[in-house]
């Protein structure tokens, strides 16, 4: 996660395609890549069409799911509504095997800290309530913020998740 991708260009969008040319060179393949967010620094619509042009780059076996807005992505005037247009859903489910993936959206409009809104957590809660129970599968969540029920921000740097702990106890 957090390709920081910029526009017109910039260290990370180089970083961030050479990370696409490594994963496609691994094997085995991994069967996804998860980004929870921050693919553009600015929210800027043009920092999310670079975005796109470089992971286009991914061999198509692979899936790459994406949600979690991060802070660089909608802390900034319409990066929000940039992210929706050019990235799609700010949430994201899928299976495989035994397990239910949920890449969940903790990004707060004009705000660099994360928190699961009201409406996020009855969405989670409906996902849990009536996907898991009927299909007995493990749960793995992604978002973009470090929680502070499970980091350590004692040096008060970085942006954190303030109340990942409600998700956790779901």
């Amino acid at each position: 996660t957090d390709p920081h991708i910029m526009y017109p260009s910039g260290n990370t969008n180089t970083r961030a395609a050479a990370m696409v040319s490594q994963i496609n060179a691994t094997y085995p393949l991994p069967a996804f890549i998860v980004n929870a967010g921050d693919m553009a620094e600015a929210g800027l619509r043009r920092e999310y069409d670079i975005y796109r042009s470089i992971v286009s780059t991914f061999n198509p076996s692979i899936a790459l799911y994406e949600g979690s807005p991060g802070n660089h992505d909608v802390a900034r005037g319409m990066g929000h509504l940039y992210y929706r247009e050019r990235i799609g859903s700010v949430h994201t489910v899928w299976t495989k095997d035994d397990y239910f993936f949920m890449v969940l959206n903790e990004g707060m409009l004009n705000h660099s800290d994360g928190h699961f809104s009201r409406t996020e957590m009855d969405w989670i809660r409906n996902r849990l309530e009536n996907s898991i129970a009927k299909q007995g599968k493990s749960v793995i969540c992604f978002w973009h913020h470090p929680s502070d029920s499970v980091a350590n921000n004692s040096a008060g740097e970085g942006s954190m998740l303030d109340n990942g702990q409600m998700v956790l106890e779901l």
